[in-house]
């Protein structure tokens, strides 16, 4: 009984977030540098959120969470 409750409890949630097809978060990196260190970020480009590749992405996103949202509420 414990052995089946600890892998419902670990390697169901696990497994559907492996189900999960998240958007496509494209890298465009970006070298800053911070005190002569350089510092590659792939996703500043997400900071720019009046563009429309970042709304696209945003709504992609949203999509996906509220659909989520929607099964799990379902289930409570």
């Amino acid at each position: 009984m414990r052995h089946s409750l600890l892998f419902l409890i670990f390697f169901i949630p696990q497994f559907v977030i492996s189900q999960i097809e998240y958007p496509e978060s494209s890298k465009q990196p970006v070298i800053n540098t911070y005190h002569n260190i350089d510092v590659i970020d792939n996703y500043q480009w997400l900071e720019s959120q009046e563009t429309d590749e970042v709304k696209d992405w945003i709504k992609a996103q949203n999509k996906l969470s509220l659909r989520f949202l929607r099964k799990t509420s379902r289930q409570a």
